[in-house]
């Protein structure tokens, strides 16, 4: 399966999803519609602090005993666009201007 494919059908069954929670809650009235939103709020939070947990926990990436040809360079703290390499030869001034 294809990266676009799979974003397409996780897009669309999440669209899916809130759709049904959205015509559920709009069946059961305003006060339980936000009792069961709390329960449902709840979890989605306690999921969410979970993910957070193991996020932080997971190691970094890591480079031993990789092989690399040439330089390595590392870069931290740019904002913007980085180009590494020779630098871009000049172009010649226009015709008919004084250097």
């Amino acid at each position: 399966m294809t990266q676009r494919r799979r974003s397409w059908l996780i897009g669309t069954g999440a669209l899916l999803v809130l759709a049904g929670l959205g015509a559920f809650f709009a069946f059961q009235g305003l006060d339980r519609a936000d009792k069961w939103a709390s329960v449902l709020g709840l979890f989605v939070g306690v999921a969410g602090l979970a993910l957070a947990v193991y996020g932080a926990r997971a190691p970094g990436q890591s480079a031993d005993g990789a092989t690399a040809g040439g330089s390595i360079n590392q870069v931290r703290g740019v904002a913007g666009d980085v180009t590494i390499g020779a630098p871009r030869p000049s172009s010649p001034p226009p015709p008919g201007s004084t250097p």
